[in-house]
């Protein structure tokens, strides 16, 4: 498994872009398998299994462990812990 990256690109006139405004994001492990949940809350979708505290975007959300190494191999997977985002990078994203 990865840690990958997690990128949001919206033009200036997007409908939901207010939704990006001031959200304290930046710094949250996010599992990529609550990918759905955090493109419902940004296109406005509600359904019966939505889970609020799965969308990145959400006040409600909830970290979730994220193991990360082979699931085959024979090293045990590690606990992904502190922030992937430098300081250098956090600077220049507050931009």
């Amino acid at each position: 498994m990865y840690a990958i990256p997690f990128f949001i690109w919206h033009s200036s006139n997007w409908q939901e872009a207010n939704k990006l405004a001031g959200q304290p994001i930046l710094n949250r492990q996010y599992d990529n398998a609550d990918f759905i949940y955090t493109w419902s809350d940004l296109v406005g979708l509600s359904y019966a299994s939505y889970r609020d505290n799965e969308s990145l975007l959400s006040k409600n959300f909830t970290k979730d462990t994220i193991f990360v190494g082979d699931p085959y191999g024979k090293k045990p997977l590690q606990i992904l812990q502190g922030s992937l985002i430098s300081n250098e990078a956090q600077k220049v994203v507050n931009q």
